[in-house]
């Protein structure tokens, strides 16, 4: 059971990602390979797995998220609480988790961000929150596709025009799956697998 401040960190995520990504879904609690983000953020051709660390976390499984997410998502974010981060001269904050997560060095930031909570601006705009901008890198196919539960990746097959059969193992799928489709259609049906699954708090399917 999450704590009240995990839940208040949590509602002020959900109510920026309803403001400024109006067309996504937001689904709480997702497995991710192994892992569970907090939050995942749907539209139509991009997932964001979003993970919260509160001042009563610990960050012993915080790089195993973010690299297991990082292979399953567009974008990963970590939105943790001031207590894990250092302040520093003009107001500029310093997070004190990066060598934790594998968000640092530089080349692990490509498709990960760092949010403060709460937010606040920072110099030059780092660590703000801000929707990830638009990208032609895709995150990789099986990780994504795990994602999906077997009758949805038949599905998803089918409508794709990729022959499957029931009875096959969802790897054996999954390959048929990527020796067929584009990057970008696999992105568009695991989105739209993941927008129109029932869970147990979610927005409503789309």
């Amino acid at each position: 059971m999450s704590s009240t401040e995990e839940r208040t960190m949590r509602d002020a995520a959900v109510a920026f990602f309803h403001r400024e990504a109006p067309n996504a879904r937001v689904i709480h609690e997702l497995n991710v390979g192994g892992c569970r983000a907090d939050l995942a953020v749907v539209d139509s051709t991009r997932i964001f797995l979003v993970e919260i660390k509160s001042s009563k976390d610990t960050l012993s499984r915080l790089e195993r998220q973010v690299k297991t997410f990082g292979k399953a998502a567009h974008e990963t974010i970590v939105i943790a609480d001031a207590k894990w981060w250092t302040k520093v001269e003009r107001g500029y904050h310093v997070p004190v988790l990066e060598p934790h997560a594998g968000l640092y060095p530089a080349r692990y930031r490509d498709h990960h961000q760092l949010w403060h909570f709460p937010a606040f601006p920072q110099p030059y705009g780092q660590y703000e929150w801000a929707i990830p901008k638009l990208s032609i890198g895709q995150p990789h196919a099986r990780p994504m596709l795990e994602m999906l539960w077997k009758q949805e990746l038949l599905d998803a097959a089918r409508k794709a025009g990729v022959v499957t059969k029931s009875r096959w193992a969802m790897r054996d799928i999954i390959d048929a799956m990527v020796w067929v489709m584009t990057g970008e259609a696999l992105a568009r049906a695991a989105c739209a697998a993941l927008r129109a699954r029932p869970f147990a708090e979610a927005d409503p399917a789309r």
